[in-house]
């Protein structure tokens, strides 16, 4: 997941504009974040959901919804923790 290029949906899109998280954010999420696997689907097909949260020390902690497919990731959306 980590060496994929990703796309954002409108949702995500959204939720980092409206809770001011950059692209170095979302770029260390994927880097250092936790996968839950409890709230993760990493066998649906034809692609996984993987639920990723941000390190603790973040100054807003936050976790994504990311759905990894073969060619490419999508950020579906972001929750607040």
């Amino acid at each position: 997941m980590r060496t994929k290029g990703y796309t954002l949906s409108q949702e995500a899109k959204t939720y980092m504009s409206q809770n001011a998280i950059d692209t170095t954010q979302l770029r260390i999420l994927f880097e250092e974040g936790e996968v839950i696997f409890s709230k993760s689907d990493p066998r649906k097909e034809p692609c996984g959901i993987f639920y990723i949260e941000s390190q603790n020390d973040e100054v807003k902690p936050f976790a994504a919804i990311v759905e990894n497919c073969e060619e490419k990731v999508t950020v579906k959306n972001f929750e607040s923790l």
